[in-house]
């Protein structure tokens, strides 16, 4: 299935794999065997290796669901809601590039001297990440990815790259390839990408907003807030999966357009609250994650919780 054409196609029909599931801690050691189900649909060109790949399901040697398996949780979550059809997910991951010596890429001043919001959206030579973007956005382009945006963050050599929104799992499945992709090309060109949620103290963290549209959102936007009163009155149980690092605490501090849980609001335009509503839009921006984030696992959840403040909406009226 090896290509060199950037052509995504399969030379014979794909086939299940049997892998040892304790290596990767999904099974005892004795009662190990699992198999990997490749997911057609999900055939991408791998840009690194310069190979067709895909994503795959877990499943028991029988064929039976794994519990552990969260690619399929996310599938099955997609599909069984028939109100959320037509739905659409995107994610702003934020990210630090560092030198090989562990020191912020070509930034020469001191720490203490760097004011705050000084490399938001700047121009070369402030910006010291365009060249690694503009490679890691070459690479995107050719694995599928439909890239939106890219700009210089608010903390000093830190970036986002933002890309088209799509369906619940594609979106999960873009996010680790864009992790896997911008490792590659950081290291390839002799730095390294942080996704730590707070890499420094007096830096603003990285965070990894997801925005979520439903249809219904259009139909009238008390859906979009009952949705979003779901996330509110879940902010625990969403944090404990999109929140994981022991580093994730320290980015949800006042003073660096992070929500803390004082600020689990909903807020208009306001980017100091758990959930933002962008001007002029039907959709809502959470504001929570961070790129520690088990996104398979947190985008059902997220998408869970929403629909019970809906649900809560409809059986009041």
């Amino acid at each position: 299935m090896v290509m060199r054409d950037k052509c995504v196609r399969t030379i014979s029909p794909l086939r299940p794999t049997q892998i040892d599931g304790s290596s990767v801690g999904m099974k005892p050691t004795n009662c190990s065997d699992v198999i990997l189900i490749p997911d057609e649909k999900s055939l991408f060109y791998d840009p690194i290796r310069e190979m067709t790949s895909v994503f795959a399901f877990i499943k028991n040697p029988d064929g039976s669901d794994i519990n552990e398996d969260y690619r399929t949780i996310a599938k099955k979550a997609m599909e069984q809601n028939n109100e959320t059809k037509g739905s659409l997910f995107g994610i702003e991951p934020e990210a630090y590039v560092l030198d090989k010596s562990n020191l912020l890429l070509g930034i020469n001043k001191k720490l203490s001297d760097i004011k705050q919001g000084e490399y938001y959206n700047s121009l070369e030579p402030i910006d010291t990440t365009f060249k690694i973007r503009e490679k890691i956005v070459e690479k995107l382009l050719e694995a599928g990815f439909s890239v939106e945006s890219h700009h210089s963050e608010v903390g000093p050599s830190q970036f986002e790259i933002s890309w088209e929104c799509s369906n619940l799992l594609d979106t999960c499945d873009k996010f680790m390839l864009y992790k896997y992709i911008a490792e590659n090309i950081c290291n390839q060109m002799g730095c390294e990408i942080s996704f730590s949620p707070k890499k420094y103290e007096y830096f603003n963290g990285s965070g990894l907003h997801h925005h979520v549209s439903l249809p219904c959102f259009s139909i009238d936007k008390k859906y979009m807030m009952a949705f979003a009163n779901g996330l509110i009155a879940h902010y625990d149980d969403l944090l404990a999966v999109c929140c994981v690092s022991d580093k994730s605490p320290a980015r949800l501090i006042e003073g660096f357009e992070a929500p803390t849980k004082d600020n689990n609001a909903i807020g208009l335009y306001d980017r100091t609250k758990t959930i933002r509503i962008p001007y002029g839009e039907n959709r809502i921006e959470y504001r929570l994650p961070d790129p520690s984030c088990l996104i398979y696992k947190f985008l059902p959840l997220m998408l869970k919780y929403g629909l019970e403040g809906i649900d809560k909406l409809n059986n009041a009226i």
